[in-house]
């Protein structure tokens, strides 16, 4: 009876305007939704096997505030049941009850008053666990570790003087030694590096790129790899060693350059994988040579593309597109763009060639396997 009444609550409660907080590493993906949704309304899942944890946070007095039941994990499970709840919102709760009571038994256990580190750990441990989740990827742990990052740094819980770098270790040792994790899945230190780089240096908007990636690709079968996000080239700020002032001005990495290189990786990536399985496609990755002389090519493209729309405004580009391909005007080829872009920035004349849609979608022309130089 008491469950009932809780359910005649749920209706009321859910014909007002929900709020939800998104998880600091993102929404779940569309297609693992749809499958947890689809085995859970079709065919059924033992709820008690794969538990949805929740944190309240409670008021002086041990009474629960309104609107501060806090999911740490099992977020999309959550949102399922959620959905579910408002369709069933318009049956009646006493004579169809067994179409509702199925979703009454989906908590493994209530924490009270759970602080925001503890919830973040927690919700990365038990990611390991269960035959339907997938082992947290490099960005959702960076994202988890940053969030964790600032609560610490506000809480003054680092000795003074200790860089970011210094800070993430500290956390990861935390985490990897806390009582919810086991030796097997602790974090390595290839992957800290990997997890420094993406909390150091990336801007949102290549993180908003990377994400939406992993919203429809699952980890193992994404364009990236701990290995290549590594690598120290595609970080804002990093540049080549070359003698030549104005090229090493060129080469170096700014957040409108990272966007736009971490965005052509992708398109590359799902290009080169388009006719394979999605468990073949990681071996359309680049090597981490590749991918660092990606770079070194967005780089030198995202200038010639800043000079080309100087000479030739927004307001001629179908003038300038029939140009192109009347081989009217001086266009760029990857052989000659060094050459190009020097002879740009000095004002000298240039040659060579160039196809209309690596210029217009902004791609790189070079296949995913092979070598930008």
């Amino acid at each position: 009876m008491r469950i009932k009444a809780q359910m005649n609550e749920v209706k009321i409660l859910s014909s007002s305007q929900p709020r939800f907080q998104c998880p600091p590493d993102g929404l779940p993906c569309v297609r693992d939704w749809i499958t947890l949704f689809e085995s859970m309304v079709c065919t059924g899942i033992d709820l008690a096997r794969e538990p949805l944890s929740v944190s309240m946070d409670l008021a002086d007095g041990g009474k629960l505030r309104p609107a501060t039941v806090d999911i740490y994990k099992g977020f999309t499970k959550a949102s399922v049941i959620a959905f579910c709840l408002c369709v069933l919102t318009d049956l009646d709760v006493e004579e169809q009850w067994p179409l509702i009571e199925p979703f009454t038994t989906f908590l493994d256990r209530v924490s009270l008053s759970l602080s925001a580190v503890d919830q973040s750990f927690s919700n990365l441990a038990l990611s390991y666990r269960g035959a339907e989740r997938q082992a947290p990827s490099i960005i959702s742990l960076a994202l988890r570790f940053n969030d964790v990052l600032k609560t610490k740094s506000k809480q003054a819980c680092f000795p003074a003087g200790s860089n970011v770098e210094k800070r993430i270790e500290a956390i990861v040792e935390e985490f990897n030694g806390s009582s919810l994790m086991t030796a097997r899945f602790a974090v390595d230190s290839e992957k800290i590096k990997a997890i420094s780089n993406i909390i150091v240096g990336t801007c949102e908007e290549t993180l908003a790129l990377m994400q939406s990636h992993l919203h429809t690709t699952k980890w193992k079968d994404s364009a990236f790899s701990h290995n290549l996000l590594k690598s120290n080239r595609w970080l804002i700020g990093a540049s080549r060693r070359v003698d030549h002032n104005y090229m090493r001005s060129l080469l170096v990495v700014t957040a409108p350059i990272q966007e736009f290189f971490v965005r052509n990786h992708i398109l590359a990536f799902l290009k080169a994988g388009r006719r394979l399985r999605s468990s073949a496609r990681a071996k359309c990755r680049p090597s981490v040579e590749q991918f660092e002389q990606a770079m070194d090519y967005c780089c030198v493209m995202y200038h010639l593309v800043e000079e080309a729309t100087k000479q030739f405004p927004k307001k001629d580009m179908r003038a300038l597109m029939q140009a192109v391909d009347n081989r009217l005007v001086p266009s760029f080829t990857l052989q000659v763009l060094s050459q190009s872009a020097l002879c740009l920035r000095f004002g000298l004349p240039v040659s060579g060639s160039f196809t209309t849609k690596s210029y217009w979608l902004w791609t790189p022309s070079f296949p995913i396997g092979s070598s930008p130089t």
